[in-house]
């Protein structure tokens, strides 16, 4: 028997022939590559062609690019400003027909972040804050305000402005501006505890001093119409040093033509209360216009740093819950006389300040009481404050006829011209006696806002 080896293939060639099943009957492997990159370039250019295509279709059609862009979170939204002209005209009409404020609420689980907390600040700013916010207020306990080393990549370093972990610590303030953008202050505060509400307003959280857990609430303020937010800091030696009540309202950038309503305060332990009881008689001393004061005493030795809220779309009122109420049915009565007050309450909120002895221990193992009173009472509202060592505050509850949300704010904003005729007066001399029943103790202050704005949302 005899064999033609001519016919037969060789061993090499055996061995290269059909030895992978992805290459055809002789292909070679180096071609199989090269078909899979030619491949791979073409779906790229594809895809390519097809961003651009839907780039240049947005910018000749402004109302469907309007349409894409209100989706985005502020976050996002700056970023869109930064691909072309026609884009950032539409980001900036969409970012200025947004007047909604928000709230932010985090807390370690099981004494310690499920994630890293600059990750969690950034990533829940970045998702869920639409508006962009000219002001933060945020509520620090000790242990979350401290600086936290840049070890993950998925957020920009503070510093280096690149994803990039550089490895040095930053603090949560650095966190908290990178997220939030450079037209946004600041304002952090250490407290013992801090008390917040979910994003969907369907509970609260009262992380009290004794349970040592990281954890933060927040408000974020846009640049809302017809309102001002101003933002102040002094020290006791600076407050003393002003000879009248216009020299002051100056320094703290208060309009001379703009009605004060609400006063929140937020000191240090060292601070007394005739150094704030003159604090709140220099601006009262400027208009007959009374307003409410609320605020408490942090974890700072000293400094007065706080808000006024300025305006006549804005209206407030302030409640002191005293240290003799134990009861929930008479915390209810107490916060009912803020109901009673009339105030519309479709887009509104209330600072909680209270002492650091109240909370589970004074309702006898029962957590969360006066904020989920708060709740239930005001569903639309976010509850944003904290635990303190001592809590500020006036009783102001002015008695507005209950009617619907437009008809207040009409009358509301004849009750303020006649008033801001008292500011074209010169303000009336305080007196170092003079005194207010403003620090308390064992207690719970609140400060409700309501406010004045219409045009919350595009109109698409």
């Amino acid at each position: 028997m005899s064999v033609d080896l001519k016919n037969e293939p060789g061993p090499s060639r055996a061995k290269r022939k059909n030895s992978d099943p992805n290459l055809g009957n002789g292909e070679s492997k180096c071609k199989a590559e090269e078909n899979q990159q030619l491949m791979a370039t073409s779906t790229e250019d594809s895809e390519e062609e097809s961003v651009s295509k839907l780039g240049d279709y947005l910018n000749s059609q402004y109302e469907v690019l309007l349409r894409v862009l209100s989706s985005l979170p502020s976050f996002d939204l700056r970023r869109a400003a930064q691909v072309s002209k026609s884009w950032q005209t539409a980001a900036n009409v969409i970012r200025e027909s947004r007047f909604q404020f928000h709230w932010l609420f985090w807390q370690a689980i099981n004494s310690g972040w499920n994630i890293p907390p600059p990750l969690a600040v950034y990533s829940s700013i970045c998702e869920h804050v639409y508006s962009q916010p000219t002001l933060c207020v945020a509520f620090f306990t000790r242990r979350a305000i401290k600086s936290f080393k840049c070890s993950t990549s998925e957020i920009v370093c503070p510093v280096t402005k690149q994803n990039k972990c550089c490895g040095k610590l930053h603090p949560m303030e650095s966190y908290l501006s990178l997220a939030l953008g450079p037209k946004c202050d600041v304002l952090s505060f250490t407290v013992s505890g801090v008390i917040g509400s979910s994003l969907d307003l369907g509970s609260t959280f009262e992380v009290e001093h004794i349970s040592k857990t990281q954890s933060m609430s927040a408000v974020l303020f846009p640049d809302l119409p017809g309102i001002k937010i101003v933002r102040f800091k002094m020290s006791k030696q600076e407050l003393f040093t002003k000879c009248s009540s216009s020299e002051l309202a100056k320094d703290l950038g208060i309009p001379s033509n703009m009605l004060i309503q609400a006063l929140a305060v937020f000191t240090g332990h060292r601070v007394r209360e005739n150094e704030l009881s003159m604090l709140v008689a220099h601006l009262q001393a400027r208009q007959e216009h009374r307003f409410a004061v609320a605020g408490g005493i942090g974890e700072k030795a000293d400094g007065i740093e706080g808000l006024v809220f300025l305006g006549d779309d804005v209206a407030a009122v302030s409640l002191i819950i005293p240290e003799t109420v134990t009861e929930k049915d008479t915390v209810v009565e107490h916060v009912a006389k803020i109901k009673s007050c009339n105030l519309p309450t479709e887009r509104s909120m209330c600072f909680m300040f209270t002492c650091l002895g109240r909370g589970t221990m004074w309702y006898l193992g029962d957590c969360c009481v006066e904020s989920t009173i708060i709740n239930k009472m005001f569903p639309q509202a976010p509850v944003i404050g904290f635990f303190g060592r001592g809590e500020i505050g006036l009783n102001f509850l002015p008695n507005f006829p209950a009617q619907d949300s437009k008809s207040f704010w009409q009358d509301f904003k004849s009750i303020c011209n006649d008033s801001k005729k008292s500011l074209e007066a010169p303000p009336k001399e305080v007196k170092r006696g003079e005194f207010y029943q403003i620090d308390h103790s064992y207690s719970t202050c609140l400060l409700y806002l309501s406010f004045n704005v219409t045009n919350s949302n595009l109109n698409f």
